[in-house]
């Protein structure tokens, strides 16, 4: 039987900008997932992962109530082991609860989207396999830690104006790792019940 899981990549945008009334987009795209180890040490197979059910929908925290859908995504792709987007367009016109989302993202205080897949239980290597992915949601604590918006986008700067940015690529690699040290220490539960 079929599950829907939900998994979260840190986008902290402090870069975003606005580009119309609404709409998000980044410095360069934005890698929503990719197939390195999340937080909680499971990963997915971008190759098996189907992203044509998706309609676009982004909502909040997951919700699953009309009142928390506050936009959809810009230009939904698979490049090489990345899921990416461009942007998102906020309903700013339609729902208060977007217009919040789009604010908080913009000035960088809102850090994270969090996709949403249906498949079965992750393998014994505790990768997803075969699995749709069905939402987006931006949220406040994300899992996946290789789609760091904050750090690209300063990457990107900092490179246009001469400068090395070889600190910056470090820190997009280690900004979290104390914190989630407790997440990984859960994994070893999960990994006791697979087997």
């Amino acid at each position: 039987m079929s599950k829907t899981f939900k998994n979260v990549a840190k986008i902290a945008v402090k870069n975003a900008r606005e580009t119309d009334n609404g709409t998000i987009t980044f410095a360069e795209p934005l890698a929503i997932t990719d197939d390195s180890r999340q937080w909680n040490n499971t990963r997915y197979d971008i190759d098996s992962l189907d992203i044509t059910p998706y309609d676009g929908t982004v909502t909040a925290d997951h919700g699953q109530k009309i009142s928390d859908v506050i936009g959809k995504i810009v230009n939904l792709r698979k490049e090489g082991n990345k899921i990416l987007i461009d942007g998102i367009r906020f309903a700013v016109n339609e729902n208060p609860l977007a217009v919040l989302a789009k604010n908080l993202m913009k000035g960088g205080f809102v850090t994270g989207v969090s996709i949403e897949t249906i498949g079965e239980d992750p393998d014994e290597t505790l990768t997803w396999k075969n699995h749709a992915l069905c939402g987006l949601s931006v949220v406040a604590h994300p899992n996946n830690k290789n789609a760091y918006a904050v750090v690209a986008n300063s990457i990107s700067e900092a490179q246009a104006n001469g400068l090395d940015a070889k600190e910056l690529e470090s820190f997009k690699n280690d900004e979290f790792s104390a914190r989630m040290k407790v997440i990984s220490n859960s994994t070893d539960e999960l990994l006791k019940k697979l087997g």
